[in-house]
């Protein structure tokens, strides 16, 4: 039983100076018909901006039809953009992650405890109380864009790709020994150093600094280099203590002779399992 958090959010998305909403994980339509589109004819993408840390406007990602057809999580705003390389955008190189909501996977059991207590506030009736085999779920979408090619498809070029989880050193004051740029660093140089920690699934350490990588193989991405990605854990106590920064990123190896030259990394979204400790359902 997969539990979402989230799910009745309603999306603004802003465009040309109007502002439309949808539900969260919707299409921009009414009905079949979609609300955002053009007819020009040098058209190149949509630019899809969100609002990051300092309150300006970063771009999350694009969308390369004429109707406005990609996937809403959050508010956003897009722009038009025409003219660059005739009718599509033929350069670039991106990597990109949104948080889509938290979800919980209570598995019932011998050992599973059934309680009529009020876990989370405002909810009554039965509840599941975690065992060893509950699980907690964050859910994400990540996309990439190198040279607006079909990353399941290059021949040209050889690419990795994943995410890398990064631990509060202190969970409980939220500080970070790793940025962005020592995030970029680290996995630039194991990927070119042969340490095996890009590619697997496998975790360094330094001191109290923590970093997970999920490996993500381009051959699971869609047409437009999108997956839909959820990482998940026990539902334990120190599980649910642990505060992280989710980076995805794209290293690219031009030449085909084990050297990565080239490594795109997003800007960091947070996650927290604390934040679902006792999501509830009723029987």
């Amino acid at each position: 039983m997969n539990l979402g958090v989230g799910s009745n959010k309603i999306c603004k998305v802003t465009y040309n100076g109007k502002t439309y909403e949808t539900p969260f994980n919707t299409l921009l339509k009414n009905g079949e018909t979609y609300r955002i589109t053009t007819d020009v004819a040098n058209f190149s993408y949509w630019s899809v901006l969100i609002k990051d840390k300092d309150d300006k406007y970063v771009e999350l990602t694009r969308c390369y039809n004429k109707n406005f057809n990609y996937m809403i999580y959050n508010d956003c705003e897009v722009k038009l953009v025409t003219g660059e390389s005739g009718n599509q955008a033929d350069y670039g190189f991106k990597a990109s992650v949104d948080f889509l909501g938290y979800s919980r996977n209570p598995f019932n059991d011998a050992s599973t405890t059934i309680d009529t207590g009020n876990h989370v506030s405002g909810l009554t009736g039965q509840h599941m109380i975690p065992t060893a085999n509950d699980k907690v779920y964050a859910d994400f979408s990540v996309s990439y864009n190198f040279n607006d090619r079909v990353l399941s498809k290059l021949d040209t070029a050889k690419v990795m790709c994943g995410l890398a989880l990064v631990f509060a050193d202190d969970a409980s004051e939220k500080t970070y020994t790793f940025d962005q740029t020592s995030v970029k660093n680290l996995i630039l140089g194991d990927a070119n150093g042969g340490n095996d920690f890009v590619g697997q699934n496998k975790t360094y350490t330094d001191g109290n600094m923590k970093v997970i990588n999920k490996n993500i193989s381009r051959f699971q991405l869609n047409n437009k280099n999108r997956i839909d990605y959820a990482v998940g854990y026990n539902n334990s106590d120190s599980n649910r203590g642990n505060k992280l920064k989710v980076y995805s990123y794209l290293l690219v190896d031009h030449n085909f002779d084990g050297v990565y030259e080239s490594i795109a990394i997003s800007e960091a979204v947070d996650m927290c399992y604390g934040d679902i400790p006792f999501l509830a359902f009723n029987n």
